[in-house]
């Protein structure tokens, strides 16, 4: 993961709002169907204990205002916090 993967995921996520999903439907069709659609839901897709997880910590509740999404308070990337210089060399 990187800044500009993590903003096109957040603009992916806005698209499918803006043709009339909720923002919770958008981030799940982004993150847990996407990851069924793969194969790959028993590894990633959702938050639950023994699942790789990187996480997006956001000021607010995306799930009912994505402009939550900008107010990226951290990052978390295999287990732990991820500064911006990690994230830009990855």
């Amino acid at each position: 993961a990187n800044l500009d993967t993590l903003g096109n995921v957040h603009d992916e996520i806005r698209m499918l709002a803006s043709c009339g999903m909720t923002p919770a439907r958008a981030i799940a069709a982004a993150t847990r169907d996407s990851a069924r659609v793969l194969g790959l839901e028993n590894e990633i897709g959702v938050v639950e204990e023994g699942m790789k997880a990187d996480l997006v910590v956001v000021d607010g509740d995306p799930t009912h205002d994505l402009e939550c999404l900008s107010k990226i308070r951290e990052v978390i990337v295999g287990g732990r916090v991820a500064d911006r210089e990690f994230l830009t060399a990855r």
